[in-house]
């Protein structure tokens, strides 16, 4: 019996797909797009809005 994908499975399958098709856009690999969006930009993002919220 085969199992059906849940609505998880085909929404991390369809950003795999869209992340892979920005890395070939932009010449890197589907790894270094990760780095970028999750180990660099996510961070980045992250503290500016907690700097932003202290400020007001």
């Amino acid at each position: 019996m085969r199992k059906r994908k849940s609505y998880m499975d085909k929404t991390f399958n369809q950003c795999v797909d869209k992340l892979e098709w920005l890395a070939k856009k932009l010449n890197i690999t589907y790894e270094e797009l990760n780095v970028i969006i999750f180990v660099i930009g996510w961070p980045v993002v992250t503290v500016g809005l907690i700097i932003a919220y202290l400020k007001k």
